[in-house]
């Protein structure tokens, strides 16, 4: 297929990632920055396109979706944030999610917002290629990477500062690639959270991107994620804050279980979370519904 893929197309973008891995599958893929295309030269270019996606549909008025379709390509929002309920989000994406022929999403295996649209959840993933162990030694006991923007998020953070060796990594929002994987290496524990962890199927690509690279993770119990991974055997889940702590506690007694279920949850998220597993399930969803 010739596709082409408006989003951020930066070193280390999950937009990147998706990019490469749709060429390695055999598609001819051009590649558009979203805050520096010139609309009207793409809509002229547009017919020559069989699928156009973008990450980021809120970026553009309906009316250019909206004549894109008629242009000929069918077009997909595949995009990885978190909609409900987030700072008016629903308002920018729905009345342009309502111009595409498919939807392609994260946030959870049911959504009331898309009753009516045609959208498939397809989880994230992490490139092995990028992340991946590092080889460094653990020389703290306890890290989190993520930003700081939820009460309760502040509050578990300075639980583990009172108790812990912690290390925080990515309030400036420069923690991917070789990076992240560093972080995870130099942890005994690497803790996840998300802005949500009772939506089912809702989980952000940081449990992904943490397992490739080796960590030994604990993160929310989640309602359905042990069908990305088992917990006790890939990673372990957390209920509140008080049964992380026990956890932490009782993992850094014992490394060498922490090591195994590390072991495991890299050769799993390799296996069936790379970027490869996920364009494949694109291109069924594909097949089947457009």
């Amino acid at each position: 297929m010739k596709i082409a893929h408006i989003g951020c197309h930066q070193p280390f973008h999950t937009e990147t990632e998706i990019c490469d891995y749709l060429e390695l599958a055999g598609h001819e893929v051009d590649r558009y920055q979203f805050d520096r295309m010139d609309t009207g030269i793409f809509l002229q270019r547009a017919s020559g396109f069989d699928v156009v996606i973008c990450s980021l549909p809120q970026c553009f008025p309906p009316d250019f979706w909206r004549v894109l379709r008629r242009k000929g390509p069918k077009t997909v929002a595949w995009y990885f944030d978190w909609i409900a309920d987030w700072g008016g989000r629903e308002q920018q994406y729905l009345p342009r999610l309502a111009e595409f022929d498919l939807i392609i999403s994260t946030d959870g295996f049911e959504n009331e917002i898309y009753d009516g649209l045609p959208r498939f959840w397809l989880p994230h993933a992490a490139d092995p290629r990028t992340y991946k162990p590092c080889g460094m030694n653990a020389t703290r006991d306890v890290a989190f990477c993520g930003h700081m923007y939820l009460p309760r998020r502040r509050e578990m953070i300075r639980g583990l500062i009172k108790k812990y060796d912690f290390a925080q990594y990515g309030l400036n929002n420069e923690c991917w690639g070789p990076r992240y994987a560093e972080a995870c290496a130099n942890a005994k524990v690497t803790i996840g959270d998300n802005f949500r962890n009772d939506y089912p199927g809702y989980w952000s690509d940081r449990l992904y991107l943490a397992t490739s690279c080796q960590a030994f993770i604990l993160y929310p119990a989640v309602p359905g994620i042990e069908t990305q991974f088992i917990s006790g055997k890939h990673f372990d889940t957390y209920k509140n804050e008080s049964d992380l702590h026990e956890k932490i506690d009782w993992y850094l007694a014992h490394p060498e279980e922490r090591w195994t279920i590390a072991k495991a949850g890299r050769e799993h998220a390799h296996k069936y979370h790379n970027w490869g597993i996920r364009v494949a399930e694109f291109e069924e969803i594909l097949l089947k519904n457009l």
